[in-house]
């Protein structure tokens, strides 16, 4: 458990938890959340390696040759946010490319990942309450949100006074 702050009768913790995709304050079951892809097609003229980290210092698995089609994460990877994570295939010539690395900079997006709102995007509501993209209605309701792997979080807390005072 991470720190505990109380402040006016209230206690508030912040678990390591969401790192490990958990979900936090909510009576739901956690499920395995589904990692957003999109489908992709190489531009290279002269081939796309596919890496074993995200970035050229990463060793080369083998090369996806101009026009071929693949399924990666829509979440973009490395010190330069511009790798993205293999899905599908799971080979190529023979290699296992799953989980291997290929930059963005050469790469179409046919389908999948909009670009209108990051992954695990949460939105803060009227009340306090929070939604996530594609969240169960009832969440927000409970002032309750997900909190997927991958996810940047950030907290804002503000005291309430009720109307008429100051």
């Amino acid at each position: 458990m991470g720190k505990v702050r109380t402040s006016t009768g209230l206690a508030f913790a912040v678990a390591g938890l969401a790192a490990s995709g958990f979900t936090l304050f909510s009576s739901v079951p956690a499920q395995a959340a589904a990692v957003p892809t999109g489908t992709f097609q190489v531009t290279a003229s002269s081939g796309l390696n596919v890496r074993k980290g995200p970035g050229t210092n990463f060793g080369v698995i083998t090369a996806l040759k101009n026009g071929t089609k693949i399924r990666a994460t829509c979440q973009l990877y490395g010190t330069s946010h511009n790798w993205r994570k293999i899905f599908e295939p799971v080979t190529y010539n023979g290699k296992h490319i799953r989980g291997g690395y290929v930059s963005n900079t050469f790469l179409k997006r046919l389908s999948g990942c909009v670009a209108a709102a990051p992954s695990g995007a949460v939105a803060t509501g009227g009340g306090g309450t929070s939604q996530q993209a594609g969240a169960s209605p009832a969440l927000p309701a409970a002032g309750l949100a997900l909190i997927t792997l991958g996810s940047a979080v950030a907290i804002a807390t503000g005291r309430r006074r009720p109307e008429g005072q100051s």
